[in-house]
């Protein structure tokens, strides 16, 4: 009997213990959780608000409010670090007629239109690299602007747009309304779009021609182009074809013999020749010359890259390889797992060196 008493007392005290400790613990835990919350919110808190000063200064803005501004402006952005950091305001519309207004070199910051035109932009010369801005620089913007014009590049006639020559920056919501001429990578809105660069939501109204690498948003494109919307005919009459083959006896040729004319490759409706991104965009207006050209579409004339969800509603003229949306859609490379191109050819060339060692063996 005294060792079930003694057995009895012990298996009490040990459910008494375990009681005792479950609801000991559980408040134990929650009330040190809520300190270190606590703790750990006002000791990130500071940093976190100092983080926010040092990495957001204070972006420098420059208004624009007549054409001697915007002339001034233009002059100041003959070196690609003048520009960065800052944002310009364009607050009017401004006209270019009678100025000796040529292109704004190269621009780094952020331009807003505000929806405002400027007007009466006419180039006509023989400089590499054209358009209303040469080079856009990675990171910079323009947004909401109208540019009206005829750009007119002679002897060089490469890398052709109205808004930007060469684009690494970011184009939404603009508009070209005009012509645009050249002969390589010629576009409506810029002539190459590089890796970095995205044209977004613009629209071109007019005409463009080229003779090789022809779009009516982009001459060549490597980066992105999303949601723009050609107006304008693409290569649409003979002069650019007479011009290029310097035959004038074609302009007298009939249609029936026109299966002669070759010029032109690579003509789309967005875009002439694309390995980067299209996606979501809309041609209306004619593309290529009837029995003329190589690789004519109503979106792209070429392209080994992404091109989605895109719409031609225009007429498609060529001589071979011509398509309502691409061209020539040339094979795809998954490079998804290579650090370089270079890397993927390597990998092929070892795949053939084991299958051809199998063969042997």
């Amino acid at each position: 009997m005294k060792k079930n008493k003694t057995f009895l007392k012990k298996t009490a005290a040990i459910l008494l213990a375990i009681c005792i400790v479950e609801n000991l613990v559980p408040h134990c835990l929650l009330s040190a959780a809520t300190t270190n919350t606590v703790n750990a919110t006002e000791q990130t808190k500071p940093e976190e608000n100092t983080s926010e000063v040092q990495m957001s200064p204070t972006a420098e803005t420059i208004t624009i409010t007549s054409k001697d501004d915007f002339l001034a402006f233009a002059k100041n952005c003959n070196t690609d670090s003048w520009s960065v950091g800052k944002v310009i305001d364009l607050q009017t519309d401004i006209r270019l007629n009678g100025t000796d207004f040529s292109q704004i070199p190269i621009f780094s910051g952020t331009f807003n239109g505000n929806g405002h035109t400027i007007s009466g932009f006419q180039y006509e010369g023989d400089g590499y690299v054209t358009g209303l801005f040469r080079y856009l620089a990675v990171g910079s913007e323009i947004n909401d602007l109208t540019v009206q014009g005829v750009i007119d590049s002679k002897n060089s006639k490469e890398c052709v747009g109205s808004i930007c020559g060469s684009n690494a920056g970011t184009i939404n919501h603009c508009t070209f309304e005009g012509t645009v001429n050249g002969k390589n990578k010629t576009g409506g809105i810029v002539g190459i779009n590089e890796v970095t660069g995205t044209v977004r939501n613009c629209t071109i109204r007019g005409q463009v021609s080229g003779y090789y690498y022809t779009g009516g948003i982009a001459g060549q494109n490597f980066g992105s182009l999303e949601g723009c919307k050609n107006e304008a005919n693409i290569n649409a009459d003979n002069a650019w074809v007479v011009e290029d083959d310097g035959m004038d006896w074609l302009k007298e040729i009939s249609e029936s013999d026109n299966n002669r004319l070759q010029s032109g490759v690579d003509t789309g409706g967005i875009v002439g020749y694309s390995v980067g991104i299209v996606i979501n965009c809309e041609n209306t207006g004619i593309v290529g010359y009837k029995h003329t050209g190589y690789n004519i579409g109503g979106i792209a004339g070429r392209q080994s890259g992404m091109l989605s969800n895109c719409i031609n509603k225009g007429t498609v003229y060529g001589r071979k390889d011509i398509g309502g949306i691409v061209g020539q859609m040339e094979p795809y490379l998954s490079i998804d797992r290579a650090a370089s191109l270079e890397d993927a050819v390597q990998g092929l060339h070892d795949k053939i060196d084991n299958t051809l060692t199998d063969m042997d063996n």
